[in-house]
């Protein structure tokens, strides 16, 4: 059978997809197009296209332009510090209340930018409290670091509250303003802000595409524009449809990142019957109001005391670590802590607990770091921890050797 040559094959009836292009977005050669709401969407970074017009080239670069020194303002305004930051908001709303007929906006307007950021610099001063699947969890909150918004063309669609709590908590923004009249309110509210950190770029289909093709950004988008973005790769957390009247709480959320929780290693003032303190300890409550205290170890599958039953039961010898480590910290646990013996074997197998334990952490790295990947993660990090040891212990067996060592120069 001979092959069919062709030079774009349609998909669905309403796109079509280059022969020459990768499936993957991220392709630096070809083009390649899907259908969507709107029609063609090209799946590609718009500088590689090869027929752009002077304004789309422009358009694509200006906002990479935008990016990179969002970032690098970024960087600065967050070491400001929460304060710092909230009193530089609280006086571009002064400055605001005098200048309301500089830019022939309407004051109802006007007055809700200068009301919104009086409410969130007074009222969310410090607050580092979260909750998370019922667990009550005190953290600090990071910012997520480069915010992209879309402004629609209908102003009262101008979403003020996420872009006055993404500046508040430390994260630059980049405004894609699709109203001409509200462009030099923008600028003039950027010339008051240190360089890098609220910017202006046009709202176009450009913009747009080097906004979702870069996955460390944050893109939000209105009601009526989320259609856009439908067929772009963006990541989950970047599809959020955030309007003005979410509560401060939701719209919080959405510029920031919590902080795993603060532990103390080896506690004092916590120690068993003998002395010795355990690994760890939450320094906030985990669940119920209870601290949480950890304790670990790595046992010798193959000791003489584990290696009949191990030979039968997998995973043996770390169950009845675990046993032994609950045990040991009894007067902990009767104490008022939930206590997590964490016990492995140099030859793999986790005890039951650890491994309910670790998923835990794991998915709660998923939720905050919006990465499926993170809980896969953090378990092949702990099995190569656990191989380093072994190898460790291994190497110590031998002895002092001036021609063993000659291996660590070669």
């Amino acid at each position: 059978m001979g092959k069919l040559k062709v030079s774009n094959v349609w998909i669905n009836c309403h796109g079509l997809f280059s022969a020459e292009a990768s499936m993957s977005p991220y392709k630096t050669s070809g083009n390649a197009f899907f259908g969507g709401n709107e029609g063609f969407y090209e799946y590609v970074r718009v500088k590689i296209l090869k027929h752009e017009s002077i304004l789309q080239v422009c358009n694509a670069e200006a906002m990479e332009k935008a990016i990179s020194e969002a970032k690098k303002g970024q960087a600065m305004w967050v070491k400001l510090g929460e304060f710092a930051r909230k009193k530089t908001l609280q006086a571009i709303a002064q400055i605001l209340e005098t200048k309301k007929n500089n830019w022939g906006l309407s004051e109802p307007w006007l007055n809700e930018w200068i009301t919104l950021i009086h409410d969130y610099t007074a009222d969310h001063s410090g607050k580092n409290f979260a909750e998370s699947d019922g667990f009550n969890v005190v953290s600090l909150r990071e910012p997520r670091g480069v915010i992209a918004v879309e402004t629609p063309d209908q102003m009262d669609g101008h979403n003020k509250k996420l872009i006055i709590a993404a500046l508040a908590e430390g994260n630059s923004v980049i405004v894609l303003n699709d109203v001409k009249e509200t462009t030099d309110f923008y600028l003039y509210v950027s010339g008051l802000l240190p360089k890098g950190i609220l910017l202006v770029t046009p709202h176009c289909q450009e913009s747009r595409k080097v906004a979702a093709l870069h996955k460390e950004l944050n893109v939000y988008v209105g009601e009526k524009n989320n259609n856009v973005f439908r067929s772009l790769p963006l990541k989950i957390s970047c599809k959020f449809q955030v309007a003005n009247h979410e509560n401060w709480s939701e719209v919080r959320n959405k510029v920031t990142l919590v902080k795993n929780v603060w532990f103390s290693k080896e506690p004092n003032g916590l120690s068993r019957d003998d002395g010795k303190r355990p690994d760890g300890m939450t320094l906030v409550p985990w669940i119920k109001g209870q601290p949480l205290v950890w304790d670990v170890t790595v046992v010798d599958t193959l000791a003489d005391s584990y290696v009949l039953k191990s030979s039968e039961v997998s995973g043996f010898a770390a169950e009845m670590a675990c046993k032994r480590k609950h045990s040991k910290y009894s007067s902990i646990i009767s104490s008022n802590y939930v206590f997590k013996g964490l016990a492995f074997e140099t030859l793999g197998p986790w005890c039951k607990e650890a491994i309910d334990f670790i998923n835990v952490i794991g998915n709660r790295l998923i939720a905050e770091s919006g990465d499926s990947k993170s809980k896969k993660f953090l378990f092949e990090r702990i099995s190569l921890a656990i191989q380093r040891g072994n190898a460790a212990s291994i190497r110590g067996t031998f002895p002092d050797s001036a021609i063993l060592s000659e291996i660590f120069v070669l």
